[in-house]
């Protein structure tokens, strides 16, 4: 598979399971993902995930990746170039 595509490898009422590269990911919705079947994700992200695409405009395009119960990675790209991944902990409130 080239790098720059994004590809729907299976979609079903589980949801849409993505493989490709990210840069192309900016058709909004939640989408299933794995570490090693994308590029262009948090050089940190290891394992499955859930991606959030938020398509504001063909101007703002809002990334996120949710990992487990406590790890956060979002990014956004505005008019065609992408910032890189920021990554937020939660820590539960007691």
């Amino acid at each position: 598979m080239a790098s720059s595509q994004f590809n729907v490898v299976k979609n079903n009422l589980e949801g849409a399971v993505y493989e490709g590269d990210l840069n192309n990911a900016t058709t909004g919705g939640v989408y299933s993902i794995t570490g090693s079947n994308v590029t262009n994700r948090p050089a940190e992200m290891t394992g499955s995930g859930s991606l959030m695409v938020l398509d504001a405009s063909s101007i703002l395009i809002h990334q996120v990746i949710f990992l487990g119960d406590s790890i956060i990675y979002m990014r956004r790209c505005a008019y065609g170039g992408w910032s890189g991944w920021t990554k937020t902990t939660l820590t539960p409130v007691t």
